[in-house]
């Protein structure tokens, strides 16, 4: 699996436990089997937060979604 990243200057981040890499790249994950997962790490001026990815299952069920009538926004506050 390829995964591209574009990432602003003061922003660091990590693969699957690679090295942190900034602003554009592309990385690599390989021998991704269903229901396995790996992470990617975001490194910015606010601290470090982690994100899961998961490789679902090739029987996983497909759903769609349908939006009926005129969608409305809320009048603004007075």
């Amino acid at each position: 699996m390829s995964l591209t990243f574009n990432a602003p200057r003061n922003v660091k981040i990590s693969v699957d436990g690679q090295p942190f890499k900034k602003l554009a790249f592309t990385a690599q994950v390989d021998n991704l089997a269903e229901g396995q997962r790996f992470s990617f790490v975001v490194n910015d001026i606010n601290g470090s937060k982690t994100y899961n990815v998961r490789r679902l299952p090739a029987d996983f069920p497909t759903w769609t979604t349908e939006r009926t009538g005129t969608p409305q926004a809320e009048p603004p506050p007075d």
